[in-house]
């Protein structure tokens, strides 16, 4: 378990692959677990003498800053003897899920499934396995930005209207309110022509 000073550029540096715990150097209890894919902020402290383990969020869903306030919270509560209760929250589905749903859900034919399986995690491999309200941060807003500058027209019109229709879904199946990012990089006349 390595002991570091957990800032946004040194966990975005963190490895994935097998699970490993780094704690924070500034806040004694506050770590980060890295595992294959994702990157989740956790707790690890006592309360009168009981180990807990109190998971915070992932990143980058939730900044390091954030993630440290809450965990500085929870480290209190649990310093005056009070056991933090585990709430249950309803976990939304990943990207990738989201996919399938939203393919069973129109009957598309699967060549259309490969192809926007294969456009999603060749130009958007960071953004296909997290939880489908990631995509309405900043950093996804960027993915996009990068994407439509770089890449080719027809390329870029096929990615804006898939994401833009799974943000649709999301939003009408799962109650969210997710802004298609593509749709405010048109109005600042960001799209390529």
């Amino acid at each position: 378990m390595s002991i570091l000073m957990l800032s946004e550029s040194v966990v975005e540096r963190l490895p994935y692959g097998d699970t490993r715990v780094y704690r924070d150097r500034v806040l004694c209890g506050f770590c980060i677990k890295v595992g294959r894919r994702i990157k989740t902020f956790i707790v690890a402290t006592s309360v009168n003498g009981e180990q807990v383990r109190i998971t915070l969020g992932r990143w980058p869903l939730l900044s390091v800053d954030k993630a440290r306030a809450e965990a500085m919270e929870l480290i209190l509560e649990c310093r005056r003897g009070v056991k933090p209760i585990k709430t249950a929250l309803v976990a939304l589905p990943c990207v990738r899920d989201m996919l399938v749903s939203y393919v069973a859900a129109k009957a598309l034919k699967p060549s259309s499934y490969e192809r926007y399986q294969s456009l999603l995690r060749t130009h958007f491999g960071s953004w296909f396995d997290v939880p489908i309200d990631a995509w309405g941060s900043r950093g996804f807003s960027e993915a996009c930005q990068l994407f439509s500058s770089t890449k080719g027209a027809a390329l870029v019109e096929t990615g804006r209207g898939l994401i833009g229709a799974l943000i649709k879904y999301a939003n009408a199946v799962h109650g969210l309110s997710l802004k298609n990012p593509f749709h405010q990089l048109a109005d600042a006349g960001l799209m390529p022509r």
